[in-house]
């Protein structure tokens, strides 16, 4: 009978904590439609593991209302002091996520600041180097271009109409 009276109150846990984590996250319905899917089929386990053990499933009246009674028991006792509870973690994992985050936030402003340096020398010399480059090399780079279109030209020359 303990099993059967287990069973009733691991469900009214399971399902209180369910409820309240719907809440909190604030789930629509298609999430709501889901988590009620998957809320059933771990109710629906718990109920058969509980049975089996007590009595190797063998569907009495007794385990039914076995398990309404220990649901009863717990709604009566526990749910609001384990609702209340679960309600606290979820704001103090909340607190402790955002915090993480803002942690998170603040080493990356701090690695943009001390970074900052090397990226304007690095601009500053990338510029440089552009410039020295197009200050050396511009010319060849435009004869080069000039012969090889003249290298073409000779010996494709253009079509005429003619």
């Amino acid at each position: 009978m303990v099993w059967i009276l287990a069973a009733g109150g691991l469900i009214g846990f399971v399902f209180d904590w369910y409820r309240t984590f719907r809440r909190w996250r604030r789930w629509g319905p298609v999430l709501t439609f889901v988590g009620d899917i998957a809320f059933s089929l771990l109710a629906l386990s718990v109920l058969i593991v509980c049975l089996q053990r007590a009595n190797f499933l063998a569907f009495r009246v007794y385990a039914f209302v076995g398990v309404l009674l220990g649901l009863l028991i717990y709604g009566r006792l526990l749910s609001g002091m384990v609702t209340g509870s679960v309600l606290r973690v979820y704001r103090l994992l909340e607190w402790l996520i955002e915090w993480m985050v803002q942690g998170v936030k603040a080493g990356l402003c701090l690695l943009t600041a001390l970074m900052q340096p090397f990226y304007a020398v690095l601009r500053w010399a990338s510029l440089l180097f552009y410039r020295m480059g197009e200050a050396i090399l511009w010319e060849r780079a435009r004869t080069r271009q000039q012969k090889a279109e003249a290298w073409w030209n000779r010996h494709f020359p253009p079509r005429t109409n003619g």
